[in-house]
């Protein structure tokens, strides 16, 4: 068998709680060689922290509870993206504006564009959600989400773009 070798580069976005380091220079400057187990190790250390500081400073904002069902048991609470990570600018990676507190079936659902808000806040559902799994999840349209900021605005926006394509 043949394995050709390649070398891969990255752009990874990072959180900058102090000061930048050599390592946060060669990422924003893509000159890291993932083909290097250690340079990768490191990589996938700084997302992780990166995520978790995101998902304690959003459980922070969001008062401890999911924005819509109001669960406040921290283990089901999930950090999620309102604009998906994968289409994120730089600077909108960890913004905290892009992100609400959802349990993970919300999440799911949201991230699957099955939900949306409006620009009040209110909650959007999708014709392809069955009455039955609706009253199962106690979710209805109008819910308001407990906390919706001017500044989420524009992600939502992208966010019920994408749920109006995929649900019409």
């Amino acid at each position: 068998m043949f394995i050709e070798k390649f070398e891969l580069k990255i752009s990874v976005p990072l959180i900058h709680l102090n000061k930048s380091n050599e390592f946060e220079e060669q990422v924003k400057e893509n000159s890291i060689n993932l083909a290097n187990k250690e340079s990768y190790k490191m990589i996938l250390t700084k997302i992780r922290t990166q995520q978790s500081s995101f998902r304690n400073k959003l459980l922070e904002i969001w008062l401890f509870k999911c924005g819509i069902s109001k669960i406040t048991q921290t283990e089901l609470l999930e950090a999620c993206h309102i604009k998906p990570f994968s289409e994120c600018e730089f600077t909108e990676y960890y913004d905290l504006n892009n992100g609400i507190i959802l349990t993970s079936c919300l999440h799911k659902l949201f991230d699957n564009y099955l939900i949306t808000f409006d620009s009040e806040g209110d909650l959007v559902i999708s014709n392809k959600l069955s009455i039955e799994t609706k009253k199962s999840l106690r979710i209805e349209t109008g819910i308001k989400l407990n906390r919706y900021t001017e500044k989420m605005e524009s992600y939502m926006t992208h966010h019920r773009l994408k749920f109006e394509y995929q649900n019409n």
